[in-house]
């Protein structure tokens, strides 16, 4: 029995009063619904999958995947036609939720014991972002981890951490959950900020909270119920930046790791779990950039982590479809210096590796659960973790 995940009769009729539905959405207006619907989504764990599912498809795909924010805002405000068709579907979604749990008894705050988290920089807020809405945060937003581990979580394989390609495509998180909590492992999706900083331009946010997220599922391993040398990390497109976090700067807190990349992180005082290391036994890239290799002369960069000379590197599995060029352009030069490593006698240590490519599967194809081809490779996955966990 799945913590959250599947449809239970006997927990989907058990409502909560929280904030989010406080009204229903025929008492709010077309704004209020849509500030709602987003909140809802990010505490999809708090939900009964299929209401939420559907929820953040019409999020994602009808209101965020192409405009800003701010242009969702103002047609909104002056909907035509279409927009006047998706805030009927929005509402008519919104009012469905069937709500299994509070927000606070399946979510973890990542950055608790800091009233704000770390931003080494000026953040660029909703307001001023003309990133599109699925890559968006709202305003005072609080990264947070939410929970499907199964009923007994220390009965698990192992314990599964995913990181999603972008704000809205939150149904993505919660198909992996469906999948790896039938394959015996516990599932806990995080929910990082996307927004970008004016002195990187980058998604350093997302690597901060995908070092945290680690540590914080370690830190906290006793009163989860899980192993923490049995964790592994599943990411979505850039999501993959996850396992940078892993190897690279496992070991740094986020004020070094910030001065490491050439930025400064004021008024942040590195706590007891930034002391915890932020390593993992499998690092899982679906459909994600592969940078473990240096550019300029083709070999394996990751073997300048700390994490070679330990005898520690992670085995890497490697998903993509062949309708997918970006990702899979980078697969020939990979090959060739994980085999250049693997078949080097003074290796300190090889690396355990897998690729996997689907035919006819482009980018941004999540889970994957409407390419048969490729949702039988998550039994896969499963046996190359099973070899690789300790």
């Amino acid at each position: 029995m799945k913590k959250c995940c599947l449809c239970l009769l006997t927990l989907a009729l058990l409502i909560y009063c929280i904030p989010a539905l406080a009204e229903t959405g025929e008492e709010m207006d077309d704004l209020a619904l849509y500030d709602a619907a987003r909140e809802a989504c990010i505490y999809q764990a708090a939900y009964e999958h299929d209401s939420i599912w559907n929820l953040t498809e019409i999020l994602c795909f009808k209101f965020e995947l192409s405009q800003p924010v701010s242009a969702v805002r103002n047609l909104i405000r002056n909907p035509d036609e279409e927009m006047q068709n998706n805030l009927t579907e929005l509402r008519a979604a919104y009012n469905s939720l069937i709500q299994t749990a509070a927000y606070e008894d399946v979510t973890f705050d990542i950055w608790e014991g800091h009233d704000i988290p770390p931003v080494p920089g000026t953040e660029i807020l909703e307001s001023d972002s003309m990133q599109v809405g699925c890559l968006t945060d709202q305003v005072g937003y609080r990264p947070v981890i939410n929970d499907f581990r199964l009923e007994d979580p220390a009965s698990a394989k192992a314990t599964i951490l995913c990181v999603p390609s972008v704000r809205a495509y939150r149904s993505e998180m919660l198909d992996f959950a469906v999948i790896f909590n039938d394959l015996g492992y516990n599932v806990l999706t995080l929910e990082p900020r996307f927004n970008k900083i004016e002195e990187a331009n980058s998604f350093t946010l997302l690597a901060l909270d995908a070092q945290r997220a680690v540590r914080y599922i370690r830190y906290h391993a006793v009163d989860l119920g899980i192993d923490p040398d049995k964790i592994v990390i599943i990411g979505g497109s850039k999501g993959n930046v996850a396992h940078v976090m892993s190897i690279y700067y496992y070991d740094l807190d986020p004020v070094t790791y910030c001065e490491t990349i050439g930025l400064t992180l004021d008024n942040y005082t590195a706590d007891e779990i930034d002391q915890v290391p932020a390593n993992v036994q499998v690092d899982i890239f679906n459909y994600g950039p592969m940078n473990i290799i240096n550019s300029d002369t083709g070999e394996l960069a990751l073997t300048v982590s700390s994490l070679y000379e330990a005898e520690n590197l992670p085995a890497i599995c490697f998903l993509a479809g062949n309708n997918d060029r970006g990702v899979c352009g980078q697969l020939p030069g990979i090959i060739a210096a994980l085999n250049a490593h693997n078949q080097n006698p003074d290796k300190l240590q090889r690396v355990n590796w897998e690729v996997h490519i689907m035919d006819g599967v482009p980018h941004g194809m999540g889970a994957a659960i409407e390419f048969s081809n490729y949702v039988q490779i998550w039994t896969e996955v499963d046996q190359f973790i099973m070899q690789n966990i300790q």
